[in-house]
């Protein structure tokens, strides 16, 4: 008796796995097909395949291939599967593609709020291949285990496993320790920037990389703590309850964190473009500074992913602790401007005098 009902529960969770991969499935699918017109305008319309576009496009379509071959196993939709077809890795690898993809992503999006700092820059991108390898070599040992018995559900007509991997309980803590990092990073980024202030007059472009980098921390650490008590506290039946959910909201969060920036890019461009007749009258003291809402430009182009500079160019003096330094708008120096003009603590927005036109 005890038996059967082991059974029945076993049945009941591989079934709660397959209706939530379902569930993710759809979600996924739903926000592709939404997003479609932006991202035509903002990627296919000016398709270029450096370094952000190619995760772009592994992140969406590529570990989507992998994502739908998942759910098509779960789905039960097919006939009845060899123990050998279950052991193939089919989802390590796309879950290992995605991973590179998400923190390839979050990686470039930090070092260009940080692309000031060159040390912490290198750093971050020395950092990145090490959690990769983390990040795979949990993956590996886990489907590794898995595969000694996992087995076809006829029942069910799911592949599934008898017990769960022990080294599973630490699968997320690389990732995690990670994203904490430059989220961590993020939010100094934006205290540094008061972009937490109402009507503080930073660009829109660091407001989206702070807000969605923070955004997608948050879902991912829920989520990730959720995967870790499925797998310490409930049976292997349960193993894939919230995993495909994972996949799927940290794929959408990225996908949409890069269509925001280009959007928000091109805004900015397009704003900037109006005004380049009154910008001509502005004085040249900091010529070759970038402007503010210039420096994510090399995560939207791909240009120079490590943040650093490689353009021959003059090299403005450098910046490092207060980027609401006026050298960074590219405006005359202060000693042209009227004091009231700016704040006791130089840290609000620079108000045009009369016969002066800000940039």
């Amino acid at each position: 008796m005890e038996d059967v009902l082991k059974l029945i529960h076993a049945i009941d969770g591989l079934r709660q796995a397959r209706y939530m991969n379902a569930a993710a499935t759809t979600f996924y699918l739903y926000d592709i097909l939404i997003t479609l017109d932006q991202e035509a305008e903002h990627i296919w319309a000016r398709l270029s395949f450096n370094l952000p576009t190619i995760l772009y496009i592994t992140n969406r379509y590529i570990c989507l291939a992998f994502f739908l071959i998942s759910t098509y196993d779960l789905a039960g939709f097919h006939g009845p599967f060899s123990d050998d077809e279950c052991q193939k890795p089919k989802d390590i690898v796309g879950m290992m593609l995605a991973h590179i993809s998400w923190t390839g992503v979050m990686t470039i999006r930090t070092c260009a709020l940080w692309r000031q700092k060159k040390w912490l820059v290198r750093l971050i991108w020395a950092i990145w291949p090490c959690v990769l390898g983390a990040i795979i070599t949990v993956g590996c040992l886990s489907r590794l285990e898995i595969s000694r018995t996992i087995s076809y559900n006829t029942l069910v007509g799911i592949c599934a496993s008898s017990e769960t991997p022990r080294i599973f309980a630490v699968a997320p803590i690389p990732p995690a320790l990670y994203e904490m990092l430059l989220t961590t990073l993020t939010i100094l980024k934006a205290m540094d920037f008061n972009l937490f202030l109402p009507g503080s007059a930073i660009p829109m472009l660091y407001r989206v990389l702070a807000r969605d980098g923070v955004a997608y921390f948050v879902v991912s650490a829920l989520i990730s703590m959720g995967n870790m008590i499925t797998w310490l506290a409930l049976p292997a039946s349960q193993m894939y309850l919230f995993l495909y959910v994972y996949w799927a909201f940290s794929s959408v969060i990225v996908s949409r964190m890069v269509l925001n920036l280009r959007a928000t890019y091109s805004r900015s461009q397009r704003e900037q473009s109006g005004c380049s007749s009154v910008s001509a009258n502005v004085g040249t003291g900091t010529k070759g500074s970038s402007r503010a809402w210039e420096h994510g430009t090399r995560f939207i182009h791909g240009e120079g992913y490590l943040g650093i500079d490689t353009m021959d160019r003059p090299k403005p003096a450098p910046i490092e602790e207060e980027p609401w330094n006026v050298q960074v708008f590219n405006v005359p120096s202060t000693s042209s401007l009227p004091l009231q003009d700016l704040d006791a603590a130089g840290r609000k927005s620079l108000v045009p005098s009369e016969g002066h036109v800000a940039p």
